[in-house]
């Protein structure tokens, strides 16, 4: 069993007939709690394991944290260039990095991080739904409006941006 919530991640797994039960609690919403039990049940068993390494989104927020989010998106696109295989740079790390910084209300932060995300993964429907956020909370429903409207043009299926475009429409024909 596992879950995770903004904070933490848990994973409990048991072998009932080995007498073995692993609990990984972690207290990142980053740690894959599930891969690390797998891992251990993996050495308890003497089987082949994977050391964990560190991970894309953490390297880079550790970067951000110390030297700012331009120098965390000049390493991004260092690794990417000169490590191409050794992390996954799929557009999900910078999506969430970004959504992380938003929450926090590092808006122009945030901003940086969605627009490299972009340029880097021009068809990142969420990226566009980022910067919708942004610009919503920046009070330019405009904006907003215009990102939402080309998150869907990317991914049509995304409820996530229709409902926000819906929102923002109706929040803009009740104002005076």
């Amino acid at each position: 069993h596992s879950g995770s919530d903004n904070g933490f991640s848990t994973n409990i797994t048991r072998f009932p007939d080995d007498r073995l039960t692993v609990v990984v609690l972690s207290n990142s919403d980053r740690a894959n709690a599930g891969r690390v039990g797998s891992d251990l049940a993996a050495i308890a068993f003497g089987a082949p394991y994977k050391m964990p390494i560190e991970r894309l989104g953490d390297l880079l927020w550790n970067v951000m944290r110390e030297r700012g989010v331009k120098v965390a998106l000049a390493r991004h696109a260092e690794l990417k260039r000169t490590a191409p295989t050794a992390y996954d740079f799929g557009d999900e790390t910078l999506v969430t990095m970004g959504y992380d910084l938003f929450e926090v209300r590092r808006l122009a932060d945030a901003k940086a991080v969605f627009e490299y995300n972009l340029q880097q993964y021009p068809k990142s429907a969420y990226s566009y739904d980022g910067l919708a956020d942004v610009a919503d909370a920046a009070g330019d429903k405009a904006r907003a409006i215009a990102m939402f409207e080309k998150s869907i043009e990317v991914d049509p299926k995304n409820r996530y941006a229709a409902e926000g475009l819906a929102r923002l429409r109706t929040e803009g024909a009740k104002t005076p």
